[in-house]
């Protein structure tokens, strides 16, 4: 998954947060995957508070648990499983640009989506 590799590049390396993160269409990422768009401000928290150069995915699961304190068992399990899934993304450096691209166009397809549905539904 596209995201995947993003969130994967991000906690990589701050440099490539600070460099691609306003490219992230979050609108998008908090309609279609909640669980990446917390998993983003986790990451935003991260950099913006503490003088780190990357994220481990023991310390996003930390924060994100700090963050979001009410958690559910089956919540837990979901977050664990995520982030296995995001670390576990091979993110190649020298395309990261081009993925950033594909995230841009697939959520502009999904807004132009929505409004399409809306106009046919006479809103």
């Amino acid at each position: 998954m596209i995201e995947f590799a993003i969130l994967k590049a991000f906690c990589q390396s701050k440099t490539n947060y600070q460099k691609y993160s306003k490219v992230i269409n979050l609108k998008y990422l908090k309609e279609n995957f909640i669980f990446l768009h917390k998993i983003y401000n986790v990451i935003n928290l991260i950099y913006g508070k503490y003088d780190k150069s990357s994220i481990t995915q023991e310390e996003l699961e930390a924060y994100y648990i700090s963050s979001y304190p009410v958690l559910k068992d089956q919540d837990r399990r979901e977050l664990t499983n995520l982030l296995s899934r995001i670390f576990s993304t091979t993110v190649d450096e020298s395309i990261l640009a081009s993925t950033l691209e594909s995230h841009r166009m697939r959520s502009s397809a999904a807004d132009i989506a929505a409004i399409a549905m809306a106009v046919d539904e006479g809103k």
